[in-house]
């Protein structure tokens, strides 16, 4: 009745009239006004089946008026014309989707690469905070339906299915190296590489809880659409996306098509059966791990492998970057300020570009309390001019972010210790906030009311309809966890601890006779009587239906607690309830926990529960002790972040990097031994940390590599010839290790000179390599590898300490090298390339001309040397060698 009352209203606005029977060039015009608005084809075709449904009911018995016997006449040409306009649509929509019927992976996924920058710019900015509208929200939404859809392979019907319990509860591995999430639905299963985990993560976090509506039956449903529902149709979702970014119409099933014809010619038979079982899976819980796993990994590689016709263009465009890295590493020497190109760029374009770059540097580093700092590497592997502009906003921005934590955790003014104590607590080694700024930007928070502050919480607790909690399984530790799928404001109430209330000597009594690790008693005091709340029968007997409760279900942590309980009375004030307030704002996804305030000895003598009585002066000494044991465990955290410095993810350089320090002292300790030196027992297990250090972190093998090698192992061993030079193999009873000609010489020298003096007379270590200075075998070499490093990092800070001395600010090393990396980007160092002027040098620094002029001639000495022996198979003799300088006119 709508689109007839509007086809009717466009043919005569001022009264409904049959005339329209016999004017079909005005219902053309009608149906080409609707395609000029961008309807979709389908919808016009609507309007004209349903505008035909009127002309028949116009010819029908039922029609009330009598029509004249003209007008039937022109209503059958008139369903005549509606049928050669709906072809017309047919065909003009047939040119318009130019389908493909046999399309190639690289096809399908056009899409998703046409709309990737698009989309990754939404994302960064719902993680940066800002707010999107409801067009670039369901946009979000439909990239990553494309992605489930098409790169992925799943049906319409897992993007429907999909709930947020199924993705918090979601898993992650490790293959080949890299880093994949596994999400366990109820009919399939879906490997997320680390950058679409992100993604899906921050539509978790930042958009869909906008999309909520209160009270809204969609709350477990993981794709909401703009109304707050859950998402009926995917399908069309993914045509109106195709259609968004004008690019051709594939659904699920020409992805699924294109990607076997693709494995039929390209895969071998282990990866066709993996990508089979991938694609055509039945029960989750019967599926093969590593097979699933390495198909994502296929789908998740297709991209790179895939040849299509658009490759050269591909190439074209990463040589046109690589050509503007230069320009702007060119541009970096010239104006390494970049205050010249602020001159010529007037408008602002560069303040937009390094806000595009922080962008991107957000969607791979978030700013979070927890994270570290990114790399310089990182920053420069997106813009080589703006890298350190990028890391510099990071740190300032996860400082004052850091700051207002501490400043929300101290309710009253705290002192510099609390404030040092607090933020060792958080575990932060780097970019921490001064106890001065803290305390500076400090205000006393606004007192809230105590009445009030938890509306209607009664209707709450006795229905348990407790909004935006899901109860998921912990896949670390085993059991439930309860995490939260909607974002929770700091103060606001989450949910209670519901049970059976209970005098506090019956709840001993029930906790005896319950056994151990299996008890849900919370006790607590209201109005100076003990009391508590049995939560331990599942399902409890006021709520049949409900497998748990979710109080009970919420994990004990003292450093991650983001809930404390309150006791509230309902409004009669007879019954005590325990209530869950948020004590900072959490965000969707994370797992809720609270302190459970287990009782400590010291503690236990100050309360009422210890039988006998104690004196004052003891009471009071109880006091002053429990202030220390605080300032004690304060000291020990504070040398602990000093002493670990922890690198989450570390390069091979920086593991290696003691060795590289301890090299030239181990040597010495080895020489002297060879020499027939006697060696004190520090020196001795000195040359044997060195060894274990080179086993483990050089060579990549188990600490039980090192505690099982034997004499007999080393004895064994097999001397090869590899590439001209000489190695050696040791045969291990689980691993081998190869060994260059210099550190054989070192593993000889330990066996011959030193392991012996440590060997006791009938030891039952006889047969072992490693021996400890007792003369028995290594027990921990994990630990060995610990204390070496410690001991390398505290002779390294004496040698920074005496350098500190020489160059208190350490800046002189810095500058030197930054000037000698610009003067490589002007002149590379090539072997058939000129010395670069004194002048050339002068240009970059006056006072480092001299020094990077000498290390360029230094380092061209050296390259031009090797190329030179490499020229030879045999000694060359001084007229060849005469002859190569010539040829090479060096």
């Amino acid at each position: 009745m709508e689109n007839v009352s509007r086809f009717l209203h466009f043919m005569d606005p001022e009264k409904i009239t049959l005339d329209f029977i016999q004017n079909i060039d005005k219902t053309k015009q009608f149906a080409s006004t609707l395609l000029s608005l961008k309807v979709s084809h389908g919808t016009v075709k609507n309007y004209i089946c349903h505008i035909g449904n009127f002309a028949k009911y116009v010819l029908s018995e039922d029609f009330p008026d009598e029509i004249e016997e003209s007008n039937r006449e022109a209503s059958e040409v008139f369903l005549q014309s509606l049928k050669k306009l709906t072809a017309e649509i047919n065909e003009k929509s047939a040119k318009r989707r130019k389908r493909v019927l046999r399309p190639s992976p690289e096809e399908c996924r056009k899409v998703l690469r046409v709309a990737r920058n698009q989309a990754h710019n939404l994302f960064s900015r719902a993680n940066a905070g800002r707010v999107l509208d409801d067009k670039e929200k369901i946009l979000a939404c439909y990239f990553l339906e494309a992605l489930v859809m098409i790169k992925h392979l799943r049906k319409p019907s897992a993007v429907q299915n999909m709930t947020v319990k199924e993705w918090l509860e979601r898993d992650r591995c490790e293959r080949s190296g890299n880093t994949v999430t596994v999400v366990k639905m109820s009919d399939c299963v879906i490997v997320l590489p680390e950058e679409e985990e992100r993604l899906f993560d921050t539509y978790f976090r930042c958009i869909r809880h906008t999309l909520l509506k209160a009270e809204s039956s969609a709350e477990n449903c993981f794709f909401l659409s703009t109304t707050g529902k859950p998402i009926t149709n995917p399908s069309k979702d993914l045509e109106r996306f195709q259609e968004k970014f004008q690019q051709e119409l594939f659904t699920n099933k020409d992805a699924m098509e294109a990607i076997e014809r693709w494995a039929l010619q390209n895969l071998g038979v282990e990866d066709k059966d993996a990508l089979k079982q991938y694609m055509h899976l039945g029960d989750p819980k019967e599926v093969n791990r590593d097979a699933i796993m390495k198909a994502g990994c296929i789908l998740h590689n297709l991209d790179s492998d895939t040849p299509g016709p658009s490759s050269r263009k591909r190439q074209r465009r990463e040589e046109e970057s690589e050509e503007e890295e230069q320009e702007e590493e060119r541009q970096d020497v010239e104006d390494p300020e970049g205050v010249v190109a602020d001159v010529e760029d007037p408008e602002g374009v560069v303040a937009d570009v390094r806000e595009e770059c922080f962008k991107r540097l957000l969607i791979r580093c978030p700013v979070r309390l927890d994270h570290s700092l990114p790399s310089l590497m990182m920053c420069k592997d997106i813009s080589q001019r703006h890298a350190q502009y990028c890391q510099d906003r990071w740190r300032r921005r996860q400082y004052k972010m850091r700051t207002d934590d501490v400043v929300e955790h101290f309710r009253s003014l705290p002192t510099e210790e609390m404030v040092d104590v607090y933020t060792v607590r958080q575990g932060w080694t780097s970019n921490i906030p001064k106890a001065a700024d803290v305390l500076k930007v400090w205000k006393p928070q606004q007192s809230r009311k105590k009445h009030g502050r938890f509306p209607n919480f009664e209707a709450k607790v006795a229905s348990q309809d407790w909004e935006g909690l899901v109860a998921v399984e912990d896949q670390a530790k085993g059991g439930l966890a309860l995490k939260t799928t909607r974002v929770f404001k700091k103060g606001e109430l989450v949910c209670d601890y519901h049970g059976v209330l209970m005098d506090g000597k019956e709840g001993e009594e029930v906790q005896r006779s319950i056994a151990e690790g299996k008890c849900y008693i919370y006790f607590f005091r209201h109005k100076e009587k003990k009391m508590c709340v049995n939560a331990t029968k599942v399902p409890c007997d006021c709520h049949p239906d409900m497998p748990s409760t979710f109080g009970r279900l919420i994990n004990h942590s003292r450093k991650r607690a983001n809930l404390k309980p309150v006791v509230k009375c309902t409004q009669e004030g007879r019954v005590p309830v325990i209530l869950f307030q948020a004590i900072k704002d959490i965000s969707p996804g994370k797992e809720l926990y609270f302190d459970y305030g287990v009782t400590l000895p010291a503690k236990h003598v100050l309360s009422e529960d210890f039988p006998d009585e104690i004196e004052e002066s003891n009471r009071e000494a109880s006091e002053v002790f429990l202030q220390s044991l605080k300032k004690l465990t304060a000291e020990i955290n504070v040398k602990s972040a000093k002493r670990r410095k922890r690198v989450l993810r570390p390069s091979p350089e920086e593991c290696c990097k003691v060795l590289r320090v301890a090299r030239n002292q181990a040597h010495n300790l080895f020489s002297r031994a060879n020499a027939g030196r006697v060696l004190d027992d520090k020196e001795k297990i000195l040359a044997c940390y060195y060894l274990e250090a080179l086993v483990m972190i050089k060579h990549l093998r188990k600490p039980s590599a090192v505690q099982n090698m034997t004499v007999k192992e080393w004895l064994e061993r097999d001397r090869c010839e590899r590439s001209g030079s000489t190695v050696t193999v040791v045969k291990m009873s689980d691993c081998a290790i190869v060994l260059p000609e210099e550190e054989e010489r070192l593993f000889d020298t330990y066996f011959r000179c030193i392991r012996h003096t440590l060997l006791k007379a009938e030891s039952s270590a006889e047969n072992r390599f490693f021996l400890s200075t007792t003369g028995k075998p290594i027990t921990n070499p994990s630990k060995d590898l610990e204390r070496f490093q410690e001991e390398e990092s505290e002779e390294e800070e004496q040698e920074e300490e005496r350098q500190d001395v020489e160059d208190p600010e350490g800046v002189l090393a810095d500058v030197r090298e930054e000037c000698f990396k610009r003067l490589l980007i002007r002149c590379p160092v090539r072997p058939d390339h000129s010395l670069p002027s004194l002048m050339t040098c002068k240009d970059i620094s006056q006072r480092h001309a001299q020094y990077c002029q000498d290390r360029w001639r230094r380092r061209q000495y050296k390259m031009r040397t090797d190329d030179v022996v490499g020229k030879f198979i045999f000694l060359p003799i001084k007229m060849r060698r005469r002859h190569c300088h010539s040829v090479r006119m060096f």
